[in-house]
Formats: C-alpha cells, sequence, structure tokens
C-alpha cells in the first residue's frame, strides 16, 4: 500500500481518525492500565509496552502488528471496556 500524499487537502482515513480520537481522550493511567491488560493477556511482552510512550505509539504497534486493523477492532473494544472508558468504546 502507498503512502498517500499530504498536499493542500490531506486525506486522512476514517481509521485514522478514530485512532487518533480515542488516543486524545485517554489518560496517562489509561495508557498504564491497558499496558498491563495487554501484558496479562499475554498481547505484548512488557519489555515492548515499557518502550511506549504515548498511545498513539499503542496504536501505531498494535496497527503494524495487526492486532488492531479497520476491520478488526474486537480487543481494543474490549480493553477499553475493562479499563471502564465507555465514553471511548461509543467512539468506535
Amino acid at each position: 500500500m502507498a503512502d498517500r500524499q499530504i498536499g493542500c487537502n490531506p486525506v486522512i482515513s476514517k481509521f485514522a481518525r478514530l485512532l487518533l480520537n480515542i488516543s486524545l481522550h485517554l489518560t496517562p493511567e489509561d495508557l498504564s492500565n491497558i499496558k498491563l491488560v495487554l501484558e496479562v493477556d499475554g498481547v505484548l511482552k512488557r519489555k515492548t509496552l515499557d518502550s511506549l510512550l504515548n498511545t498513539a505509539d499503542l496504536f501505531r504497534l498494535l496497527y503494524s502488528r495487526k492486532i488492531v486493523q479497520e476491520d478488526n477492532l474486537n480487543l481494543l473494544t474490549e480493553i477499553l471496556k475493562q479499563i471502564h472508558r465507555y465514553d471511548c468504546v461509543k467512539l468506535i
């Protein structure tokens, strides 16, 4: 897939906007809780999680590993429910 050119009228996918919007709603404490869930459930190793500084980095990693995709937001939805961020679940 080729990178999209950003010019005068940038084209940002709905999926990218969704992840960005959720990321902007989450606090550092939320990020810590998400990391805990991902570690305990065996999705990612602690060393990998410790290197993530913000939710955008986390979403980027989950996307690159095909854990979260535009047509598969199940894990993200469940994690947001587990950390009681139902406001973010509603964004999905």
